[in-house]
């Protein structure tokens, strides 16, 4: 391990530093971080669209018919898809690298709790990969904190 760095605490500003300027890619399985018991689901965009389908159609059937409530259902499909899923993936993104790589509990929560895969390319054009939870991103990370050291000392 790197000789300035004490604590797995130290490590987690580099590799805020090293996903900030390309060095290492964060690559997400929003399956996963989409279940009910991770630490960084955004619920509120999900809950909006299961409200929007579940009373809009029994509400459209009755007063419009099927066929309006057939299209109601396909539309609020549609815009979930192609619309609130991208934008919850979005948050998801951001709020991982604004709010959980600042802070040590919230990224080891997270990445005990799996579905985070970093991912560099070595010197010799390798892609390296460490998936969570069974990963030590602490030693993914220590031979870019080496070499970063070695060319400030």
């Amino acid at each position: 391990m790197s000789a300035h760095i004490r604590s797995a605490n130290d490590y987690l500003p580099y590799l805020q530093r090293y996903i900030a300027d390309g060095r290492i890619s964060v690559e997400l399985d929003f399956r996963r971080l989409g279940r009910a018991d991770s630490p960084v689901l955004i619920e509120a965009e999900k809950t909006m669209c299961v409200w929007a389908f579940f009373l809009g159609v029994p509400l459209l059937a009755w007063f419009v018919g099927c066929w309006g409530a057939g299209a109601w259902g396909a539309a609020v499909l549609a815009a979930y898809f192609f619309w609130a899923r991208p934008l919850i993936r979005a948050k998801t993104r951001r709020l991982i690298t604004e709010q959980v790589l600042t802070d040590y509990r919230k990224w080891t929560a997270l990445w005990g709790f799996g579905g985070v895969t970093l991912a560099s390319t070595s010197p010799s054009g390798d892609k390296e990969t460490c998936v969570s939870p069974s990963g030590n991103w602490m030693r993914f990370v220590s031979p870019l904190v080496d070499e970063s050291q070695s060319r400030s000392a």
